[in-house]
């Protein structure tokens, strides 16, 4: 089993960076991985299982035994053949200024042995002095292996050498400069829509949402799954699947001219491809199911019984049943994908799948986006928001709070009155208005020019 510590002289240095891409490099090669933390930090785990796949926890000596983490780690490595556990801060950095619970210490508990993370930026020979010094410090040191991050080629060509013959430890791989697989520092702050749901719940209503029923169906897509995943965390994994899978097939699509036998791998990538879709439409089918009933409610409201308001959710086309169960989808969308699997291999095109979803609202069986007026598209607008938020409420059992950012400016007086009238709970942030509009709306704070009035 190859099992390890991944550890740095301190924070910044690139040790999530490496944890996810050794990760990956083990899933391509056939591994079937597993990850850790050290320490309470769930972010990171959340980010391994939510992005990579991959199961991982937390190991934390602070709150468990030495003999409570090793049963932990046994436990959950059990059933995989390469588990990753990722230090936290530097390598000897633990609570109050001590080892406790640092990396050196899990590393220590578990007897495993720990690869080092370094950037060489701006240093050479002074890199081995630091090395030597994380090596001597403690005995044992655990450190088997240096890695390189954020290096060029020519200079792990003369690094490497140099470390390996000053430190008595292999340089073990590089990595050069990844501009897009940069990891910032989150300060425990929540970075998807997954997991920030149950933390926050907020509906964000902007001036583009006003015309979102006449934009295109992309815009109309990313509305919804910025929905559901605040509702559905398990939501927003199975789309972060579905969208790797797809950058995956068309990649294989794009380079079978030039390699015709990547095209063997083709079919295992369909399956999983419509495997995860239908899990997709079948949230999404629901969500709107629920959504275009609470919209029509409030749109009824604002136009007096006027007009009926419809939400049609659209999927591919031998689809007849979105609310079928997910083995059913699953055939529904492999039958569509082989109709036009000729097409997608000469144009190089993922043409299928419910990456091309969309949705339609009518009103009295008016295709809005086309015949719908400008006040009509924008009250259906305002109707599905406040939808998303009665959504929201019923599943957090709170009122979500809502963000009003300078919306009520784009309205006439009639559709601004509607909106201050429904939004007498919860709290609420409005830009741009008029103060004397809200008193309505309870205990109110302005801000204005930087000071604060009530």
């Amino acid at each position: 089993m190859i099992q390890f510590v991944l550890a740095a002289p301190a924070s910044g240095s690139g040790k999530t960076t490496l944890t996810c891409a050794l990760l990956a490099a083990l899933k391509k090669r056939g591994f079937c991985p597993c990850a850790f933390k050290s320490g309470p930090d769930y972010i990171d785990p959340m980010f391994h299982r939510s992005a990579l796949r991959v199961d991982s926890h937390n190991l934390d000596l602070f709150f468990s035994a030495p003999d409570t983490v090793r049963a932990l780690y046994a436990h959950y490595a059990a059933g995989h053949d390469a588990a990753l556990c990722e230090g936290a801060m530097g390598f000897y950095d633990g609570l109050n200024c001590t080892t406790t619970a640092s990396a050196w210490a899990l590393a220590d508990t578990l007897g495993l042995p720990v690869l080092l993370v370094v950037q060489p930026k701006g240093a050479s020979v002074t890199l081995a002095a630091q090395i030597n010094g994380l090596k001597n410090f403690r005995t044992p040191s655990h450190l088997a292996g240096i890695l390189l991050n954020d290096c060029s080629p020519r200079l792990h060509q003369l690094l490497a050498p140099l470390l390996e013959r000053e430190t008595g430890l292999p340089v073990l791989g590089y990595l050069p400069h990844l501009p897009d697989a940069v990891v910032e520092s989150r300060h425990l702050g929540l970075k998807t829509a997954g997991e920030i749901a149950g933390v926050l719940p907020t509906v964000l209503f902007c001036p583009e949402d006003l015309m979102i029923l006449k934009m295109g169906a992309s815009q109309r897509r990313r509305f919804g799954d910025l929905a559901l995943c605040a509702l559905r965390p398990n939501y927003d994994a199975a789309l972060t699947e579905y969208n790797r899978i797809l950058e995956q097939k068309s990649r294989i699509l794009k380079d079978h001219f030039e390699n015709p036998g990547i095209l063997e791998i083709l079919p295992e990538y369909n399956t999983r491809l419509c495997q995860v879709g239908a899990l997709l439409i079948s949230y999404r089918a629901r969500f709107y199911d629920s959504l275009g009933k609470a919209a029509a409610n409030y749109h009824n409201q604002f136009s007096g019984g006027a007009e009926n308001f419809t939400l049609s959710y659209k999927t591919v086309s031998t689809v007849i049943d979105p609310f079928a169960p997910v083995p059913e989808l699953t055939q529904n969308l492999l039958d569509h994908l082989q109709s036009h699997s000729r097409a997608e291999l000469e144009t190089a095109q993922c043409l299928t799948g419910p990456h091309k979803d969309d949705f339609t609202v009518s009103l009295s069986g008016i295709d809005l986006k086309a015949y719908g007026s400008q006040g009509q598209t924008r009250t259906a607008a305002i109707s599905l928001k406040l939808a998303q938020r009665e959504l929201m409420a019923r599943e957090w059992g709170e009122e979500p709070v809502l963000l009003l950012d300078d919306v009520l400016s784009e309205l006439d007086p009639g559709r601004q009155d509607f909106v201050l009238n429904k939004i007498v709970s919860g709290q609420v942030f409005i830009t741009c208005c008029e103060p004397g509009r809200f008193t309505k709306l309870g205990r109110t704070i302005q801000i204005e020019k930087g000071s604060i009035r009530e």
